[in-house]
């Protein structure tokens, strides 16, 4: 007499969450932006009882706005005792350009965690990994998302020794909006002294502090001839003193610059390597 309870909530093509349960009265899904209605079935566990979808003007089918719709499904047993199933409904925009996520390969981290209002990152490899596979995750397949300029899902890309910029283009299902997200992937440095093998290259990509190759190179906006090192010694040697390290001059607005071609030039070049295995240098 007084069971209000539904034997069966669902929605055909759309997966609610949690799964459903009698006793579970709130689920929520999320649907594309080309979806304009949905159709609610909805059977009471008891013959006696009845059911109403609330806002299908009387039918089944519910027409959906862009956003958030409450669909509530009133279930009323023989005895006036009245239970509410609600279903928040949330439609995507086709004017919307976010990312739901972006999944690594290698189970790598991006800092700081994805949300889908946060545009750029930073993550970091070991220094043998010369690869690594983006994955944008959409919730809508109407999206276009292009990685680096190429929509070729898993589709690896070469990292250099230091920083390599990647670039995920995100544009809307209608065309009107478009958002970038900006991955900086760091690789660490390789633990061996290195030597490149031709002498002006040695010459060029030569750290003027460490004497060492450049890593993750930085150089100094309007500096002339350019001044460029590696980018944790010019981080550290200008964290109070906001001066060129190499002539003291002031520092500018915006005065770092990323060298990020210059990473891509050191990783295609020859080099030696020098390293001591169970006490002969190799």
């Amino acid at each position: 007499m007084n069971n209000c309870d539904l034997e069966k909530l669902s929605v055909p093509g759309v997966k609610l969450e949690p799964s459903f349960k009698p006793n579970i009265t709130k689920y929520k899904a999320t649907l594309p932006s080309h979806r304009t209605q949905i159709t609610v079935d909805a059977y009471p566990s008891d013959n006696g009882a009845s059911c109403t979808v609330l806002g299908g003007e009387g039918s089944k089918v519910v027409m959906l706005k862009d956003g958030l719709n409450s669909v509530v499904v009133e279930v009323t047993a023989e005895d006036g005792t009245i239970q509410k199933y609600v279903l928040e409904i949330t439609k995507l925009s086709a004017s919307q350009a976010l990312l739901e996520g972006i999944h690594l390969s290698e189970d790598l981290k991006l800092v700081p965690s994805f949300a889908a209002n946060i545009f750029e990152y930073s993550c970091l490899v070991p220094y043998f990994q010369n690869s690594i596979i983006l994955e944008p995750l959409i919730q809508d397949s109407h999206m276009k998302v292009t990685v680096n300029g190429s929509s070729e899902p898993n589709k690896p890309h070469s990292i250099t020794v230091g920083d390599t910029p990647i670039e995920m283009l995100v544009i809307s299902p209608d065309g009107t909006k478009s958002q970038v997200y900006n991955i900086i992937v760091t690789r660490e440095q390789v633990p061996f002294s290195i030597e490149f093998t031709d002498i002006q290259e040695q010459m060029n990509y030569e750290c003027p502090i460490s004497l060492t190759a450049l890593y993750r190179p930085v150089s100094i906006r309007g500096s002339d001839p350019k001044h460029t090192m590696t980018g944790p010694y010019m981080d550290l040697l200008t964290r109070r003193s906001k001066r060129d390290p190499l002539d003291e001059t002031m520092l500018g607005d915006d005065w770092r610059v990323p060298e990020y071609e210059l990473d891509m030039k050191m990783s295609a070049a020859s080099v030696m390597c020098c390293y001591a295995y169970r006490g002969i240098i190799l």
